[in-house]
């Protein structure tokens, strides 16, 4: 995490409790999310699972707990920016409702 007084830039799955701070105290939030949307990823290893049903051991992924998903979405929502690694991650953001702004 880099932190100064006008910007904290955190990674997904730990950013919440700086973001929380930090939107108290009106610094700009960047999310470094690298990977595809938590949602949009277990939408895709579900259907995944109907289509190869012997694999779904393989693709437990999507079996993330409640706090978990709410952990995650609240990331997002608190970010003013979110810094993706690919084309296909900011689709995958976008695709889930996901403002193009951030």
């Amino acid at each position: 995490m880099l932190c100064n007084e006008r910007m904290v830039v955190a990674s997904w799955h730990c950013a919440l409790p700086s973001f929380e701070k930090a939107e108290k105290l009106g610094i700009v939030k960047v999310l470094s999310y690298p990977l595809a949307h938590h949602a949009f990823t277990r939408r895709y290893l579900l259907e995944e699972v109907e289509r190869e049903p012997d694999f779904a051991a393989t693709l437990n992924a999507h079996d993330r707990p409640t706090w978990q998903v709410e952990w995650l979405d609240r990331e997002i929502e608190l970010a003013d920016h979110i810094l993706v690694g690919s084309s296909f991650v900011k689709q995958s953001f976008l695709a889930e409702g996901v403002p193009e702004s951030k």
